[in-house]
């Protein structure tokens, strides 16, 4: 009898490069975009804190100037000039502190020369001069008493900018799990059809090997030629299943390398076993405790409301005027001969002490701009709370679903291993009644279709429940643990 088909057009199910679970989700890592962009933002976050721990960094400055001058006018009714010669150097640091204490300490010297020429007659000049050196220290407190005086007031960017670095590694983690289970579902989906193209391949093999004793049988008078043309039915139909198994198996393949950043197309080979089911009595109220305590988004929604909180607290002290009590002390000295002699003078008894002390308030007419604040605050802070109220019911929800799809795949496995337990016994018995001559052939053909169906069947089974598993997981915020 002729081939129905040329064997180059059947697909081949070669072997290739091994690759486990862990690898496929370990290069998705590596590969995917958003988790590298996660990363960054947490370096971003990261310098946040450093740029806002700089808030309280004392400042130093020193500063020096030089001025020369001429001027002339008249001193009681004498002309005269007036050259000028000065220098001044100042040196300085100020900062503030988290409690709202403002401090600024300072020393500054200077040297100050004029020469004086006034003319009285015609042909008759004086000429004076004028040299001094004078130095200053002075220390300046400021503390504020109403607005301002609360640690987390005055730290309120620093604590924005942890929070900041503590949601960007949430949101990171979130990413790399999202990640994980993208990888993770794509692998079992991939070996389950791997498995189902085998199967495939293995029933086409055995629809050929079967046509090809049916054509002996025709030829020798045993088989009538209606039955040969079943197996050949069978044998076509065989071959589509393998087809569209072999390119379902290609797809899912592709579909794992992309996510993998590598090119489509390569030869693998699944080096995890799939593996047995556990029994499926899982614990739903447990699984949803530990969803309620881990899911990142609840993490991140509930650090949302944390955020708020903080933010409508601030609000509130905000809207209090501003009381600023202050102070300084010092003590300056002038000498007539040296800069030396100037410095030494301000611990001697000749220096002059001086002191200040003040209060400031500001209070703005009407304080719309910080009342609005305020209101603003409060109201994000119930919007942060419904959102989080919204997303916990939602999380609730979705590992219930997720338990239940876990315990429908396990029982699904079971009924279609049941189903290929019976199949393969109720396939013997036809074959067996067939060869005896008691039974049609196409008995046992629609049995041998029920057992390729049934062992399909187990199988996607097999890696719904693997994909189950990871999802379940990654809303608990445990995968990778």
């Amino acid at each position: 009898m002729k081939r129905l088909f040329p064997l180059l057009l059947l697909p081949t199910l070669a072997l290739g490069r091994p690759l486990t679970y862990d690898e496929a989700v370990e290069a998705a890592l590596r590969a995917n975009p958003s988790v590298l962009q996660a990363g960054s933002s947490i370096d971003m976050a990261e310098a946040g804190v450093l740029a806002a721990r700089g808030i309280f960094d004392p400042a130093f400055t020193a500063r020096s100037t030089l001025t020369a001058a001429s001027r002339e006018g008249f001193f009681q009714g004498f002309p005269y000039t007036m050259d000028s010669r000065s220098w001044a150097t100042k040196v300085g640091m100020q900062g503030s502190t988290a409690t709202g204490t403002g401090y600024s300490l300072s020393s500054d010297l200077s040297h100050d020369r004029a020469t004086y020429l006034t003319s009285f007659a015609e042909g008759v000049e004086s000429e004076s001069l004028q040299e001094a050196y004078t130095s200053n220290f002075n220390l300046s407190l400021s503390q504020e008493l109403l607005r301002g005086f609360r640690y987390a007031y005055n730290a309120q960017n620093l604590t924005r900018a942890r929070r900041d670095l503590d949601d960007a590694a949430l949101s990171a983690e979130r990413t790399r799990q999202q990640a994980r289970a993208e990888a993770g579902a794509a692998y079992w989906t991939w070996e389950g059809k791997v498995m189902t193209a085998h199967l495939a391949q293995d029933a086409h093999a055995i629809a050929v090997e079967a046509l090809r004793v049916g054509t002996l049988q025709r030829e020798a008078g045993e088989l009538a030629p209606l039955e040969q043309t079943r197996l050949e039915a069978a044998v076509v139909q065989a071959r589509a299943d393998l087809l569209d198994a072999a390119r379902a198996e290609a797809q899912s393949r592709d579909a794992l390398l992309l996510l993998m950043g590598e090119a489509p197309a390569q030869e693998l080979l699944p080096a995890t076993p799939i593996g047995a089911l556990r029994p499926a009595d899982i614990d739903a109220a447990r699984a949803v405790e530990v969803a309620m305590a881990q899911n990142l988004d609840l993490l991140l929604a509930r650090s949302a409301v944390e955020r708020a909180k903080e933010s409508a607290s601030l609000a509130r002290h905000a809207v209090l005027p501003s009381l600023t009590a202050s102070g300084s002390v010092g003590r300056g000295a002038q000498n007539f001969e040296s800069a030396p002699g100037a410095l030494r003078d301000l611990l001697s008894d000749e220096a002059f002490p001086t002191w200040t002390a003040g209060a400031t308030l500001s209070a703005p007419v009407g304080n719309r701009a910080a009342r609005g604040a305020r209101d603003q605050s409060l109201a994000s802070l119930q919007r942060s709370e419904l959102q989080l109220a919204a997303l916990e019911r939602q999380v609730r929800s979705q590992v219930g679903l997720a338990v239940q799809s876990l315990q429908s795949a396990a029982e699904r496995q079971e009924l279609a291993a049941a189903r290929v337990r019976l199949a393969a016994e109720t396939l013997a018995a036809e074959e067996a009644l067939a060869d005896a001559g008691r039974r049609l052939l196409k008995d046992a053909l629609e049995a041998r279709r029920a057992l390729a169906a049934a062992q399909a069947d187990e199988v996607t089974s097999l890696a719904a429940y693997r994909a189950a598993q990871v999802e379940l997981a990654r809303l608990q915020g445990t995968l990778g643990d």
